[in-house]
């Protein structure tokens, strides 16, 4: 019996080391599954981020090839060495040199002024660049029309014309042409859109201004370069249009708002505020001219509207803007009704006696309601007007002026008339008194 028992107990013991045995050896392959797990795991997250950056670059080529057109463009234009500054428009296809200190000013698409440095005596204006289609013009042809628009048809003024080469296309120089200052020209025609650059003062009296217009004159015709065309092309793939006007004026005329627009081909749109504007008469030129010759640029709210206006004058503050925005609005109100009239746009008329040694012809001095003033010579009963001298009011007579037609009472006299506004009293001895002095200056010009 001890035998069997012994027997029986060690056929236990290893019946048990058999099943500890067999315990033990499936969890030993649990580690190597557990591993591969880990390892696929870990290949999978390796691959998701390895494909998005793969796929990034290539979808985000276009954006680098702008930058590349860009720097090419820049790269086209003239390296500014000592003593002088690139300027660059790729909006109107050009970049030059300018002299150190030399700023610009852009307040509307196309439309460049350049000002001499800060600290200069006097008015700083000493360049003005203007781009406008050229509608199959040549460079010869938009110079006719400059010309033509400015003095007219037929004209005897002692100006000079010759050619040059500016970007390297040949260009016309319009010299010693008169305005607010005396000025040159040049124009020059690429990628169908006119390039006028004017240049003031030209006028040799003018001292320091004319030696500083005369020197950035020969740096920005020996740097000036076109644009690759490619710079400045729209979605089409045609040269972009500089479209900026020259005038815009928002304002009220019989109970609506209206706008007027005058762009650089001196055509004219009208309509009412937020409406296509409609294609109109063109304005008249002589006047035009005068307007740009005289007043400075503009951007202002008057009581006569708004208006933007790029002048290549001196005429500015706030008479004077008031002055311009006055000008549109009668040019807005004839050009909607299809009629003009010069008498509507006069706000005083008035007889200052006879002139000396000439019995029964009187002066007399008509001023429009902007400002411009008329020195005529006239039958005293009535009769053929004949002009002795046109110009501006001064500024401090220009706000005398406004001040009468705002406040005071209308004048109906023998004398003539004011079309004054207001209600307080003016007596016709003071404005005579004013209007004598207005005309001998006139006519002493």
């Amino acid at each position: 019996m001890r035998i069997k028992f012994w027997m029986i107990s060690l056929l236990l013991v290893g019946a048990l080391a058999l099943l500890n045995a067999c315990t033990a050896s499936p969890a030993a392959p649990a580690a190597p599954v557990a591993e591969a797990t880990e390892a696929v795991a870990t290949e999978a997250v390796a691959e998701e981020p390895v494909a998005e950056p793969t796929e990034a670059p290539t979808e985000e080529p276009a954006p680098e090839a702008t930058a590349a057109g860009v720097e090419e463009a820049t790269d086209a234009c003239p390296a500014p060495g000592e003593g002088t500054e690139l300027v660059t428009n790729e909006a109107a296809g050009y970049c030059f040199l300018v002299p150190v200190g030399y700023t610009t000013e852009e307040p509307v698409a196309g439309q460049l002024t350049i000002f001499a440095p800060e600290g200069t005596e006097g008015h700083r204006e000493r360049a003005f660049i203007n781009v406008y289609a050229a509608n199959g013009q040549s460079a010869a042809e938009a110079a006719d029309a400059y010309e033509t628009e400015m003095l007219g048809a037929a004209h005897d003024f002692p100006i000079t014309r010759t050619t040059a080469t500016l970007g390297g296309v040949e260009a016309v120089v319009l010299d010693n042409l008169p305005g607010q200052d005396i000025n040159r020209q040049v124009i020059a025609v690429s990628h169908d859109q006119v390039y006028r650059l004017g240049f003031v003062p030209a006028d040799p009296q003018m001292g320091e201004a004319y030696t500083q217009m005369e020197a950035l004159y020969a740096l920005v015709m020996s740097s000036f370069t076109f644009l690759p065309a490619e710079a400045t092309t729209g979605a089409a793939g045609e040269s972009a249009p500089v479209t900026g006007a020259l005038l815009e004026w928002e304002g009220e005329i019989d109970g609506a708002c209206m706008t007027l627009r005058i762009l650089p081909d001196n055509s004219a749109e009208v309509g009412q505020c937020g409406d296509a504007l409609q294609a109109a008469d063109n304005v008249n030129q002589t006047e035009w001219a005068a307007i740009q010759s005289h007043f400075a640029g503009i951007e202002a709210d008057t009581p006569a509207g708004r208006i933007s206006l790029q002048g290549q004058g001196e005429a500015s503050g706030p008479a004077w803007e008031r002055a311009a925005a006055t000008w549109a609005r009668f040019t807005a109100m004839e050009l909607s009704s299809g009629r003009a009239g010069a008498s509507a746009r006069t706000a005083l008329a008035w007889m200052l006696g006879e002139v000396e040694g000439e019995p029964g012809t009187c002066r007399q001095l008509l001023i429009l309601a902007y400002g411009l003033a008329y020195a005529n010579r006239t039958p005293c009963e009535g009769g053929q007007t004949e002009q002795v001298a046109q110009g501006w009011l001064e500024t401090s007579e220009l706000e005398t002026f406004q001040g009468w037609l705002d406040n005071s009472a209308r004048i109906e006299d023998a004398a003539g008339y004011v079309d004054a506004q207001g209600s307080e009293p003016l007596d016709a001895e003071t404005v005579t008194e004013w209007a004598t002095l207005i005309y001998e200056r006139l006519a002493e010009q």
